[in-house]
């Protein structure tokens, strides 16, 4: 898709970090900790000097990573 002046490339983030099954830890310690858990993000935007405006919320979904 070809993009224009006005228009922002498409955004990618990766995590750096993540949670794994290394020892000590099994993947049931892991499921069970209370920070691994679903998240939402919220994305803004703003153009010039006007108000921040949200354009879209999605569900992440927790995982392990793979090692």
């Amino acid at each position: 898709m070809p993009f224009g002046d006005d228009v922002t490339k498409p955004l990618t983030f990766h995590a750096e970090h993540g949670y794994t099954t290394d020892p000590p830890q099994t993947r049931a310690d892991i499921l069970a900790h209370s920070q691994f858990r679903d998240m939402r993000v919220h994305i803004f935007a703003k153009h010039s000097a006007s108000q921040w405006v949200e354009i879209g919320a999605f569900d992440i979904p927790r995982q392990l990573l793979a090692q």
